[in-house]
């Protein structure tokens, strides 16, 4: 099977990245505060499922899943969260790693709160993805009808 991802298409850097896509706005970033809103506190403690990504000494990714009844994440300050260890596997990964690289990112899923309902219908006739230049496998597609 050949790679359908043609090369003329591979954006190479920030500045190229930045010309075809645009300058980002100041408001995006406040996402990514170094401290917990309260919204953001709120939202943890009603969540009762997280994903803790972290990254080794050579920059190998690992995403390690945590859960338990909502509120198991107890928020302590705006920049102090405390997540309880459960037995696991033995590995040790994020451990690991937060020990040569402290960087880590925290996902919080409350499961439900953001699903769409509708229906799905299948197309049997080829449909071209305009944006991407690519036609489904066996000419099927899958429409989410809302």
């Amino acid at each position: 099977m050949s790679n359908p991802i043609r090369e003329e298409f591979l954006i190479k850097d920030i500045p190229e990245f930045r010309e075809r896509y645009g300058d980002t706005t100041a408001t995006i970033y406040e996402k990514s505060a170094p401290f917990l809103s309260e919204p953001m506190q709120k939202f943890v403690k009603l969540s009762p499922f997280c994903v803790v990504s972290s990254q080794d000494a050579e920059g190998h990714s690992d995403i390690t899943p945590r859960g338990d009844p909502a509120g198991f994440v107890e928020v302590v300050t705006p920049k102090l969260l405390l997540i309880p260890d459960r037995p696991g596997n033995q590995r040790f990964d994020t451990f690991r790693n937060i020990l040569t690289q402290p960087a880590v990112s925290v996902l919080f899923i409350i499961p439900g709160a953001f699903e769409r309902c509708g229906s799905m219908a299948v197309r049997w006739q080829p449909v071209t993805l305009i944006c991407w230049n690519v036609a489904p496998s066996r000419d099927v597609c899958r429409l989410w009808d809302y």
